[in-house]
């Protein structure tokens, strides 16, 4: 008996239906054994069987197909619901003619033991159909290249995803650009005229400091222009006055 964590081939086994008991079997996972062996009795104490002809079923842990040869040995297995019936064909004949090969006996005979071994080598041999069978050898290189297709098709997508938020993001550093410039050139008018107003504020300060100092300045000149004229006219009347009064003398 053979223990895996995974398998298509859940169940194998071989029974003697004259002695109702099951000769060897493989199992691929431990806490199945007992529903599996179950369901291999309910298969050797029934009655429905016709010799040679597979008998096909369903149980909660998948399809299970099995068949009684004219000597009353049954040939049992339980499998993923992938693995095809003709593939379980295959493995309930070649599960037959090893049983015949390794034991000649039962031709003729009851076998009373039977070595497991050889039930889990052929479990395990046959578990990957591809191995044995051109059709689904087939499959499974068209199935292998179909999911490369696949995902070299999701990187295309993804790329070309990429490729337009790149495209988008360019178009928006663009837009940013166009609006900076824009702001740039407002900010650039703007400080021109306040640098405008400033310049022309310190002219006016400065004309108003000047007119502050210079004015009075200019005034007091005047004024002391107009008083010197005053004193000249009263010198040059009393002049005359003078000259005058001699004459008349």
């Amino acid at each position: 008996m053979c223990i895996r964590d995974r398998n298509n081939i859940k169940y194998l086994a071989l029974g003697s239906r004259n002695t109702k008991s099951i000769l060897a079997y493989y199992v691929s996972e431990k806490h199945i054994v007992d529903t599996c062996s179950s369901k291999m009795e309910e298969e050797l104490t029934s009655l429905t069987a016709e010799h040679g002809i597979m008998k096909p079923s369903d149980t909660i842990i998948g399809n299970a197909n099995s068949f009684i040869d004219s000597r009353g040995y049954l040939f049992f297995a339980i499998t993923d619901r992938k693995y095809e019936e003709r593939h379980c064909r295959t493995l309930l004949n070649s599960l037959r003619t090893e049983f015949y090969e390794k034991y000649p006996l039962a031709e003729s005979g009851e076998v009373k033991f039977v070595d497991s071994s050889f039930v889990s080598d052929l479990a395990l041999k046959m578990n990957d159909p591809s191995k044995f069978d051109k059709v689904a050898e087939a499959n499974k290189k068209i199935g292998a290249i179909k999911e490369k297709i696949q995902t070299e098709l999701k990187e295309v997508v993804l790329n070309q995803q990429q490729m337009n938020e790149l495209d988008n993001k360019a178009n928006e550093l663009n837009v940013n650009a166009k609006g900076f410039e824009k702001t740039s050139k407002e900010f650039e008018r703007m400080m021109y005229w306040r640098n405008c107003k400033l310049c022309l504020i310190i002219a006016l300060i400065v004309i108003a400091i000047l007119a502050y100092i210079l004015v009075p300045i200019i005034i007091d000149q005047v004024r002391k222009s107009e008083n010197s004229n005053q004193n000249q006219n009263t010198n040059t009347n009393r002049t005359v006055t003078q000259f005058l009064s001699l004459i008349h003398i």
